[in-house]
């Protein structure tokens, strides 16, 4: 069907719907006012459809790209299911009349473009098509939907902006905007335009190709919204021209995340007055120098993420972010020795701190208060991890990623404790043991599993009996092991058994789930 016929039957089931109460779209391709919709679900003993706007319903299903899902199977026109009001996904009034359609678990329109007559329903509050597979023009239609308070066409990568957003100056009304991996690098005003919505209270516009702000006076700034809680501006290239806003409405941010921007230079120290935010990430930047000592007033802070910048100097004291989960600093320039202040974060759940040129040793009691802890990367750094034989960590590990850590000679003692590990990496640690056999009998949970680059002796156990085992990838490559290769485990993607002295058939390949082995390296045995 032509997209224009399904837009003039789209319009007629609108029209409809209008007669009985004020609607709106949501995810997919929904009519619906959401708090009112969902209390007034149809009653099928009681509640028959409107026959033009089941007519008008059928038409707007064949004019859909595909129902892989059966998401529409509910609908048709047999005599079975000729009352609409019973169809998966709708909402009926007491009268009758459809009130609300629901295709949030469909999003397929076949790269078809956004219907322009969506532009005529005036009453709509809520409009969401993220992920629908649409394409083409944003329509500057959607400028008239005054009653606008949220908007998501998030996640349709084939739409883009013929040029600024002046229509979204119209949506004065607007509380949530999610405009995510749309192509607005012509939106050369754009900024400009979403910073006066008044009410606004989440911002997401992520991969959108962003032209860099321009530097504003003061005054520009005097109609910004004040209601601000959420902004995500990451994979752009906005340029640190947006600090000066940022600090101008901080009061009630509590989200900020401006990754991958190219910012460059010093972190302000102002960051650190913005003591209501509970998330800040501006990972992958080229942020330089030391990270400021002021951060550590934002005592709201959940998640911290500096990762992938070139930051110099030791790792700051964060003592004062008692509730801070998630600390990200991996992959920059930082030197010096870790303190035990990292183990006074007791709530601690996520610590990241690989691919820097920190040194020293690391004592069982850095982890004293760490009860929570689940993620740990220190991989790539100086460092040496001295633990007596019989500590018990306080914590339950799903991911150690400890590549290059002195942890040798025996083989660590303490990962028996930690049986929920899925992600383990312990190459280049200067191991010259035999795996110990509890290993094996503990480990049936592993994704990723890596202990190469050590000196680690002994055979490999028949996997064939390790039937929980759900590798996605193994790498014992260069090593001390040796004998034959009696199975893998089934259906595994990365092979690497490389630089060691293994023996006697390899038949055990057949075996492989062939079709799932991206890699797979004997080479040098």
């Amino acid at each position: 069907m032509k997209i224009a016929r399904l837009q003039e039957e789209s319009v007629e089931l609108g029209i409809a719907m209008y007669r009985e109460s004020s609607v709106c779209v949501g995810s997919g391709f929904i009519f619906r006012n959401i708090a009112h919709c969902q209390q007034r679900v149809a009653d099928s003993d009681t509640i028959r459809c409107i026959e033009e706007e089941r007519e008008a319903l059928l038409v707007f299903k064949q004019g859909l790209a595909v129902d892989e899902s059966g998401r529409l199977s509910s609908w048709g026109g047999e005599n079975d299911k000729r009352n609409c009001c019973e169809w998966r996904g709708l909402y009926c009034s007491q009268t009758g009349h459809v009130e609300g359609l629901d295709l949030s678990d469909y999003n397929n329109f076949g790269e078809s473009p956004i219907p322009e007559f969506i532009g005529s329903l005036s009453k709509l509050s809520y409009l969401s098509l993220s992920y629908a597979q649409f394409a083409g023009p944003i329509p500057h239609q959607l400028g008239n939907l005054s009653s606008l308070q949220f908007l998501d066409l998030s996640g349709n990568d084939n739409l883009f902006s013929v040029g600024n957003l002046d229509w979204l100056s119209h949506l004065s009304s607007l509380r949530y905007l999610n405009l995510s991996v749309i192509d607005l690098s012509k939106s050369n005003g754009w900024f400009q335009v979403v910073k006066k919505l008044p009410f606004l209270t989440d911002l997401k516009l992520n991969g959108c190709n962003l032209p860099p702000i321009s530097p504003s006076s003061p005054s520009d700034d005097v109609n910004s919204t004040t209601f601000l809680a959420s902004l995500d501006l990451s994979h752009n290239n906005i340029g640190s021209a947006i600090y000066s806003w940022l600090f101008n409405i901080s009061s009630n941010l509590v989200d900020l995340v401006l990754d991958s921007n190219h910012l460059q230079g010093l972190l302000p120290d102002a960051f650190g007055h913005m003591i209501s935010l509970s998330r800040f990430s501006l990972k992958s930047n080229d942020l330089e120098g030391v990270i400021p000592k002021s951060l550590g007033s934002m005592s709201s802070l959940l998640t911290l993420d500096l990762s992938s910048n070139k930051f110099i100097g030791s790792v700051p004291e964060f003592t004062r972010f008692s509730p801070l989960k998630d600390l990200r600093l991996g992959e920059n320039h930082l030197n010096g020795t870790i303190t035990k202040s990292i183990g006074h974060m007791s709530e601690l759940e996520r610590l990241d701190l690989h691919g820097n040129s920190l040194q020293g040793v690391i004592y069982e009691d850095f982890f004293l208060n760490l009860t929570k802890l689940k993620d740990l990367d220190l991989s790539h750094n100086s460092l040496a991890l001295e633990f007596s034989n019989d500590w018990v960590p306080p914590f339950h590990l799903s991911s150690a990623l400890l590549a290059s850590c002195k942890m040798g000679p025996h083989f660590p003692k303490w990962l028996r404790t930690q049986e929920f590990i899925a992600v383990l990496d312990i190459s280049n640690a200067e191991i010259s043991d035999t795996i110990p056999d509890w290993f094996w009998d503990i480990y049936r949970n592993f994704v990723h599993f890596n202990i190469s680059h050590n000196q680690i002796k002994g055979n490999l156990p028949d996997f064939s009996s390790f039937t929980r085992f759900s590798f996605a990838g193994v790498d014992f490559s260069s090593n001390h092991l040796e004998g034959p290769l009696l199975s893998l485990p089934s259906c595994i993607s990365y092979i690497d058994l490389s630089g060691n002295k293994f023996s006697g058939p390899i038949s055990f390949i057949c075996s492989v789930c062939v079709p799932g082995v991206s890699h797979l390296d004997l080479s040098s045995f």
